[in-house]
């Protein structure tokens, strides 16, 4: 069934994303869209960004809005790819660069000059892929003590276990069954 999401800032507010609803996809929330954009506001201006586990591209599209200067967007799912691909030609989104593969496994051959500004990090819930993802992001050097990481799991999830030491949580919050936030490299 195609669905709609609306872009909520940025020189694309207002319009909409087609996706297709599928079993385990959950765009992020408005509000809490909202609130990760605030918390990223210092970060945003000309960053590059990962979006390491796609989905129906909510925020690659909202980070594009709000001033990133380019992204990559990995999804392993076909259909998900065809719809962001459509969304990026309505809004113009040329500097977004659609990845077929499953993260963290593509991690490898995406060695960016630099490493990336922001990483966004919503894996699919119960799929145990957080703690695989950030080794494979230290691991590939697509990271450094600058980059901003965030993340969205279930609520269940022990974040610490996760994280072990190397990264500090910088924002957390939860809504409903859901955490999110802020991680950087511990230094």
């Amino acid at each position: 069934m195609l669905s709609k999401i609306k872009i909520i800032g940025g020189k694309w507010r207002g319009r909409p994303i087609d996706f297709m609803a599928a079993e385990g996809l959950r765009p992020t929330p408005n509000r809490i869209r909202e609130t990760l954009f605030n918390w990223l506001a210092p970060y945003i201006h000309e960053a590059i960004f990962l979006d390491a586990f796609g989905g129906s591209g909510a925020l690659s599209f909202e980070a594009l809005s709000r001033g990133a200067k380019e992204g990559i967007f990995i999804d392993n799912v076909n259909v998900t790819r065809k719809y962001c691909h459509e969304n990026a030609e309505k809004l113009g989104a040329e500097t977004l660069r659609i990845i077929q593969g499953t993260s963290p496994d593509r991690f490898d051959s995406l060695a960016p000059i630099k490493p990336y500004d922001i990483i966004f990090l919503d894996p699919p819930f119960g799929k145990r892929l957080l703690k695989p993802a950030l080794d494979s992001l230290v691991m590939n050097q697509l990271i450094d003590q600058h980059s901003v990481l965030y993340f969205e799991v279930e609520k269940t999830l022990v974040l610490e276990t996760v994280i072990q030491g190397n990264f500090n949580v910088i924002k957390k919050c939860f809504a409903g069954d859901v955490c999110y936030g802020l991680l950087q490299l511990s230094t």
